[in-house]
């Protein structure tokens, strides 16, 4: 029995839920990568990366893919935000609106404020998602 356990739990990790969120199309080594990801639940807090949702943030790199992964996910749909943090101050920086630092979101690129609803993807349970994010 402990020997079907220990298989059971080894496995699981086999299919457990994850994405891998690539991010391109950064300029500068400079700052931070913060990749912000909501669930459908937390869609009136989008695109705002200072809230309480799950954030990954890694150094950024020019000229390369900036990758992260967020293990252990529940099927549904999920919006992802990628800000290129140049100054570090955990928020998205705007002028008159405008993003004024490089911003990505897991919809279409717009010079605007990224809507959820225009940036939700499903994830299934049990499987691996990848998608890549240029930030602007």
């Amino acid at each position: 029995m402990k020997i079907f356990l220990l298989m059971l739990v080894a496995l699981s990790g086999l299919f457990a839920t994850s994405l891998q969120v690539n991010v391109a199309g950064v300029e500068k080594s400079k700052g931070s990568i913060r990749v912000a990801l909501f669930q459908n639940t937390q869609k009136e807090m989008f695109p705002d990366v200072s809230t309480e949702v799950k954030t990954l943030t890694i150094a950024a790199k020019k000229d390369t893919l900036n990758t992260v992964f967020f293990d252990n996910l529940k099927s549904g749909y999920y919006a992802v935000i990628v800000l290129h943090d140049v100054d570090d101050n955990q928020e998205i920086d705007t002028f008159l609106g405008i993003p004024i630092e490089p911003l990505g979101s897991s919809g279409k690129f717009t010079r605007t404020k990224p809507t959820y609803d225009k940036s939700k993807f499903f994830i299934e349970d049990n499987t691996k998602k990848a998608i890549e994010i240029k930030v602007h």
